[in-house]
């Protein structure tokens, strides 16, 4: 039996075979899908993959940076979903393997790159899972204890400094007084 609630759910779900229990207020409704025409099954099975494919573009912004996920970062992780799907597994989410997957982490990893490994970032990331294997960490941790490495934030400051503007504060001000 699948079952779906968070802690702070007004709405639960559980499922059991083909049917599907909804359950508000301490009532329940349960749909059979054995009675839902083919019509609105395939239906659903669009909306379903539709969202499920939409929702990997929902990547959180940067936690170093603050920057929104680039539309290529968005593009890469529907295409892996969709890759994945498009093998004919039965297996909703993909399984990573090594070098599949790994966190994003932003400047951090950028800034590692440039100061140790002439900005090879695959190797940087190499380099930074050899780093947390050896103390026994997950990537994101040893991502976190380079962060504070001065060489580190010194480059993460650098590479800050290089973004360019991308609106013109003066303009926005004229804007304002138009």
């Amino acid at each position: 039996m699948a079952t779906g609630k968070r802690s702070n759910a007004v709405v639960t779900f559980e499922q059991s075979g083909r049917e599907l229990r909804f359950t508000a207020g301490g009532q329940t409704t349960v749909l059979d899908m054995a009675k839902v025409s083919q019509t609105l099954l395939d239906r659903a099975i669009v909306h379903g993959l539709k969202q499920r494919i939409s929702d990997a573009a929902a990547i959180p912004c940067d936690s170093e940076t603050g920057l929104p996920a680039t539309p290529a970062e968005k593009f890469a992780a529907m295409s892996e979903l969709v890759e994945h799907y498009n093998s004919g597994t039965s297996e909703w989410n993909r399984h990573r393997t090594a070098g599949d997957g790994t966190p994003r982490t932003g400047s951090t990893l950028q800034a590692f790159a440039n100061v140790y490994w002439e900005g090879d970032l695959a190797k940087a990331k190499v380099k930074m899972q050899a780093f947390a294997d050896k103390r026994g960490i997950e990537f994101a941790a040893a991502v976190k204890v380079w962060a504070g490495a001065d060489k580190i934030v010194e480059e993460v400051a650098r590479m800050k400094a290089a973004i360019p503007a991308k609106v013109d504060a003066d303009s926005l001000l004229d804007e304002l007084d138009a």
